[in-house]
């Protein structure tokens, strides 16, 4: 039976079951692949509310009151750190630490669990796992 089709008829706990049970050693366009479908059928995604332009015009409005209010021409330091991305704190790409990637864990240690490919996702935002992976070398 194809993945997707396991995926798709498989629901509640014995979708988890098969999520960190299921374990596949794959390498370069097969671990692609995995991976791909690790990210769509993830049981653990979630899923960004988008903003109406009305919650934006909300907010911009709510920080134009406070500037108002306070007869500075500056922000304060909570609003103006509210228009930072997360990137911005962390270090930058010269001082990280070297991680192990895929290829290392998924295809020359051992074989990976689907936990283990959609931790690979970088298309969305995921619920931690409070599961152990049973795949071993």
């Amino acid at each position: 039976m194809a993945f997707t089709e396991r995926f798709t008829r498989t629901t509640g706990e014995s979708l988890y079951e098969l999520w960190h049970s299921d374990c596949h050693r794959r390498c370069r366009s097969q671990l692609i692949g995995h991976v791909t479908l690790a990210c769509q059928f993830d049981p653990y995604k979630v899923t960004r509310r988008t903003l109406s332009k009305r919650d934006v015009n909300s907010t911009i409005a709510h920080l134009i009151s406070d500037i108002e209010q306070t007869n500075s021409p500056f922000l304060a330091r909570s609003a103006a750190a509210s228009f930072l991305n997360k990137q911005s704190g962390r270090l930058s790409s010269l001082h990280k630490i070297h991680k192990r990637g895929i290829m290392d864990e998924c295809c020359y240690t051992k074989s990976c669990s689907w936990e283990e490919y959609a931790e690979f996702c970088h298309s969305h935002n995921r619920r931690p796992a409070y599961r152990d992976t049973q795949c071993y070398p």
